[in-house]
Parts: structure tokens; C-alpha cells; sequence
């Protein structure tokens, strides 16, 4: 992942309008076996080396292992086993050559902050279906005849941790929450992410991948860990194996019947893989914010804990543009209108706006 510093609205809007597509196409389809292993383990806290006995998920979607168990070698060969089987996947389901390239942006106003959902924060993975459950039974008016995504839409835009991580498709809203401070503690430089993606894997709200990560705040930890492991054992397989036109895992079935309660006509063709991988998706537009901040989401994928996750999004993420001068930004950004009453619609923010005048 490359690290850029930005200092000024005129040197970000200057990259960004330079970003030569061609070669993130390019870099995006190479073998990503080829990837630097030691670069990719980076990622993981050093003070994990010293405890023996915790375990580490160095390998996303293949399997975790006891690091006083396997050397550096091992680790590497099983990570690079893994990569290799996604780049497998990717290969096979876009089409490159006629493929349009999109980029995605997220702005954070702590540089030192990593790309992580709210339900992987703190206790909150422990918690997601208590945290889902309640919401709907306080706020049932509010969830009244909305999708299983649309119902996460909902408890992302008042607060509540979701697996949504919140992007743009405009990098000027991702430069505005780099620079803005909404209840972090105050610090000199802001991140932007930028993600590279072809057209061909953004799904639409509607779609059935979308509907499949969206119904997993419904189960329990136990039940996710399960479905971990399972899909972990069926990597490399189209579909979870059948039973007399039943899944044989009864917690894979359950998630198909799940699924079809909202789409009946949904075919027992779930893919192990989707299950583990972030998925950006394109929301509807009916959300006053989500219109105004040009905004999409990437759902998490099931992930053991947050450093996993962590590396799945260091995966997908192309560039890190480092934000400095942030309050001369703001101010260049209103002159453009870009601000929290634009950006944030509803009347009391539009209020709070007018009396900063």
C-alpha cells in the first residue's frame, strides 16, 4: 500500500485528477501471489510475537494458526496458498478487459486510526446480534418493511455498530471527514483511503451477495465462528455440500432460510468464499445523506476478530493519502460547498452549520 502526504486542497484535487488508472488496472490484476509476503505480515501488532499462546489470524481465509506452533515459513507458505486462491476467484468472475475501473474513497480524521467497522470494535463483535435484535425491537417503526441491508443502513446513519464501513465516491466528501472533527481527539493529520475496484464487483443493494453478509448480525458468535470454519473447510468448492437438496451443515441451512425469507426465489448456491470477503456495495439513493455524500459501503466479511479484518482491508486498499494543513482545508472545501449542512441534511445539522458562521 503506498503512503502519499498531502498538504493543500489544490495538491489533493491535483492527485486525485492525475490517477492514472490504467496503472491501478494493471496492479489489481497481477498475480497476487506475487505480493510481498513479509510486507502483508507487517500488518500485525509486534507485541503479538511475545504471547505464545494467543492466536493470530496471519491467514484470512484459510485457517489461524498458534504462533509457537509454526515458523515464519510455514505461515508464509499458508498465506501465500491463500492469496493465490483469491486471486483465482477474482480472475474468474471479472472480466478485465471490458471491466470500467471505479475508485472509492474514506476519509478518517485520526492518520493513526486503521480501516475497521464498528462491530469489530471493542466487545461489539460479541454483541452484533444482541445490538441488531434490540435495535428492531425498540425502534420497530423505524424498521417497519426494510431489507435486512436497509435495516443496517438505518442503525449505521444513528450510530449503532454495524459491519458497514462507510465510503464515497466523490473525494472531496472523503477529504472534508479527513479534516473534520466529529468527536475524535484532536490530532494534526487525517487519512484518506483510496480503493480500487472494477464495475463488475460492485453489487447493488438488491443483489444476492449483499443480501448474504447482510443477514449475519442475525447469529450469534457461535454460529459465525461455525460458519468460519465451515466455509474455511469448503474454500475452494462453488456451493456448501448438499443432503437430499438440504445443506448437511445445519447452520448453513439456517442461513439459507434466512436468506429466503426476504428472497424466496434465492437458489442454494451459496459460495464459501462470499462468505469471508468484504463486498462493496451501491446503496439506493432514498437515503438523504447517502445521496448528498455520494456515499457506498464495503460489508465485512465474517472475520475471527479484528485484526483479521484489519488485513482484508489492507488487502483492498490502494493508497493512503496522509492530510495536513486540515483547518486551511475546511475552509477552501466551504468556498466549494463542502460542509456539514451539505453534507449532513437534516435540520439540526444544517442549524449547527449556520450558527459556526
Amino acid at each position: 500500500m503506498s503512503e502519499i502526504t498531502i498538504n493543500g486542497l489544490n495538491e489533493y484535487v491535483s492527485f486525485i485528477l492525475d490517477l492514472n488508472q490504467s496503472i491501478y488496472l494493471d496492479e489489481s490484476i497481477k498475480d497476487l501471489s506475487k505480493m510481498s509476503h513479509q510486507n502483508n505480515l507487517q500488518v500485525i501488532p509486534k507485541d503479538k510475537s511475545d504471547e505464545l499462546n494467543a492466536r493470530i489470524s496471519v491467514v484470512n481465509y484459510l485457517e489461524y494458526v498458534e504462533e509457537h506452533e509454526h515458523s515464519l515459513n510455514e505461515i508464509e507458505k499458508k498465506f501465500s496458498s491463500v492469496i493465490e486462491r483469491l486471486a483465482d476467484s477474482e480472475k474468474g468472475s471479472v472480466d478485465y478487459e471490458t471491466s470500467k475501473p471505479v475508485f472509492f474513497y474514506r476519509g478518517q480524521y485520526n492518520a493513526a486510526h486503521y480501516l475497521q467497522t464498528g462491530i469489530y470494535r471493542g466487545n461489539n463483535q460479541r454483541k452484533e446480534d444482541f445490538l441488531y435484535h434490540e435495535m428492531l425491537v425498540r425502534c420497530h417503526d423505524e424498521f417497519k418493511d426494510t431489507s435486512h441491508l436497509e435495516k443496517l443502513v438505518i442503525m449505521q446513519h444513528y450510530g449503532c455498530p454495524t459491519r458497514l464501513l462507510d465510503i464515497t465516491s466523490n473525494p472531496l466528501v472523503a477529504l472534508f471527514f479527513a479534516c473534520k472533527n466529529y468527536g475524535d481527539s484532536a490530532c494534526d493529520e487525517g487519512m484518506v483511503f483510496v480503493f480500487y475496484i472494477n464495475s463488475d464487483e460492485i453489487a447493488y443493494a438488491d443483489s444476492d451477495r449483499a443480501l448474504l453478509l447482510s443477514c449475519l448480525p442475525r447469529f450469534s458468535m457461535v454460529d459465525k465462528n461455525h460458519l468460519i470454519d465451515v466455509a474455511i473447510n469448503h474454500l475452494s468448492d462453488e456451493s456448501f455440500p448438499l443432503d437430499d437438496q438440504r445443506y448437511e451443515d445445519e447452520i448453513v441451512e439456517k442461513l439459507y432460510h434466512e436468506i429466503s425469507r426476504e428472497l424466496p426465489s434465492f437458489k442454494r448456491r451459496i459460495k464459501p468464499i462470499d462468505l469471508l470477503k468484504p463486498l462493496y456495495v451501491q446503496p439506493d439513493k432514498s437515503n438523504r445523506r447517502i445521496l448528498k455524500q455520494d456515499g457506498a459501503f464495503i460489508v465485512s466479511g465474517l472475520n475471527k476478530d479484528y485484526l483479521e479484518e484489519r488485513i482484508k482491508f489492507d488487502l483492498i486498499s490502494k493508497i493512503q493519502l496522509r492530510i495536513r494543513n486540515k483547518e486551511q482545508i475546511l475552509k477552501d472545501l466551504d468556498k466549494l460547498g463542502i460542509n456539514s449542512a451539505t453534507l449532513f441534511p437534516e435540520i439540526d445539522n444544517v442549524a449547527m452549520y449556520l450558527k459556526s458562521l
